[in-house]
């Protein structure tokens, strides 16, 4: 499966989201991130993204008689390639907005969801660029 294949995929998205910023996690914790995700499909996916290289295993530790894994975001194969069809950039980028949406609704669900006092916002900015 290719990096596209692999990325565009919503529950992946999410957990390679998931271990942004640095994150270590274990596939447990992931599945406290994705919680309206089965924690089969999570493993599945982790170990999708693992036999491909996008994330990698940074330990591991026996914990009731099975070895728990961390897992970190190798940030190289988390890309996707920018000479892709302007049809797969349309499809990922969808992907990327639905787990934004789903995200910020999963956020105003939580009963302590306080917009105001969490700082949350949004805007939408035209910003016109030179390559100078």
């Amino acid at each position: 499966m290719d990096t596209l294949e692999l990325l565009v995929h919503p529950v992946r998205l999410r957990i390679v989201h998931a271990l942004t910023g640095d994150r270590v996690l274990t596939t447990a914790e992931l599945c406290d991130r994705v919680p309206d995700v089965s924690k089969a499909t999570v493993y599945r996916h982790v170990g999708l993204l693992a036999d491909a290289g996008v994330l990698e295993v940074d330990g591991e530790q026996r914990v009731r008689g099975a070895v728990e894994r961390r897992y970190r975001l190798n940030r190289e194969r988390a890309v996707i390639d920018a000479v892709v069809s302007p049809d797969e950039h349309r499809r990922g980028f969808a992907v990327a907005m639905t787990i934004l949406i789903a995200e910020f609704n999963a956020y105003l669900d939580r009963e302590q969801a306080d917009p105001a006092a969490d700082l949350v916002g949004y805007r939408q900015h035209a910003l016109w660029l030179d390559p100078a």
